[in-house]
């Protein structure tokens, strides 16, 4: 049984091993303005939480399902547009690899799956914000 804030501080100590630095700001307002977003900041949030069966008790904890989104910045350099393309798309496959690894799982009887991801480019052309979904079940603490 682990608490999803251990999950998510798990996932952040992941991701930063890469390069990238935790954006201070919540997650939901991620990209909304220059003033929260630098190229490879992230930010980790927990989307919705289902119940996803079984028991409930003190002993077992509550079995949960839960989608995680992962939210990256990364610049668009004007000369080389493309280029700064095939940077992010590096760049998901890279946390994807870095959260999902098998070889060093995040805790036991946790269940990691990748869901989704996608790149949106903002209204001025100076950021790609890539968002990448991942699909958690685990056993809540009671």
């Amino acid at each position: 049984m682990i608490a999803r804030s251990a999950i998510r501080q798990n996932l952040r100590d992941n991701i930063a091993a890469l390069g990238y630095v935790e954006s201070p700001n919540h997650w939901e307002s991620f990209g909304r303005n220059s003033q929260n977003r630098s190229d490879k900041m992230f930010v980790i949030g927990f989307g919705s939480t289902v119940e996803s069966g079984g028991r409930q008790s003190a002993k077992t904890g509550i079995a949960i399902a839960s989608t995680v989104s992962v939210m990256v910045a990364f610049i668009v350099k004007p000369h080389t547009a493309v280029a700064s393309y095939d940077d992010a798309l590096d760049g998901i496959e890279a946390i994807i690899q870095s959260v999902i690894n098998p070889s060093t799982p995040l805790y036991t009887n946790t269940q990691i799956r990748f869901a989704s991801s996608s790149i949106t480019l903002t209204d001025i052309g100076e950021w790609q914000i890539a968002k990448i979904d991942f699909q958690i079940t685990n056993h809540l603490p009671l």
